[in-house]
């Protein structure tokens, strides 16, 4: 699990965001958490429970909170003044 998340989120904060990005990667996220932890879909355990008993977040939420951490940065980096100013 400690190398899955980091590569499937690699420069996450640059990705354009919709609906159905989103979706797949929580569909992705949901999967490789029922590989690991032997859950068939035959079993019929609704998603909710799978990340409850993983005590994980949803990829889609991770990237979310990375993407406003970007949005942080570069808005700290916009208001620093003008002389100190490097990627703008």
């Amino acid at each position: 699990m400690s190398i899955v998340v980091p590569t499937a989120l690699h420069a996450s904060e640059t990705w354009k965001s919709t609906a159905n990005i989103r979706h797949k990667l929580d569909i992705f996220h949901q999967r490789c958490i029922c590989n690991i932890m032997r859950i068939s879909w035959r079993n019929h355990v609704i998603n909710d429970e799978v990340i409850s008993k993983a005590k994980l977040q949803r990829l889609s939420d991770i990237v979310r909170v990375k993407r406003l951490k970007l949005a942080g940065h570069n808005k700290r980096i916009y208001n620093i003044g003008k002389g100190k100013r490097r990627f703008v």
